[in-house]
């Protein structure tokens, strides 16, 4: 996928860095929080999605840049996917 073909895309990211580069290409970005980024957080068309599920239903791509941590490791799986 070139830059073209991600305006209007929806991109599940984890990572707050990528999300702003990919917003600046025209992706709708999604994301999965213990609890929404207050208004004004962020700029751009961020939605919020209470359940990792729910998020993953509703992306076309998934980039997942976090730390390894107990909480992370194995968040996205065969299962998942």
């Amino acid at each position: 996928m070139d830059a073209r073909e991600c305006a209007g895309q929806i991109a599940m990211v984890v990572g707050g860095e990528i999300a702003r580069m990919l917003a600046a290409l025209g992706m709708r970005i999604a994301y999965h929080n213990s609890r929404p980024v207050p208004e004004g957080t962020i700029a751009g068309d961020f939605a919020y999605h209470p359940t990792l599920a729910g998020l993953l239903g509703a992306s076309d791509v998934v980039i997942l840049a976090c730390p390894a941590t107990p909480q992370t490791i194995g968040m996205i799986n065969r299962e998942t996917l």
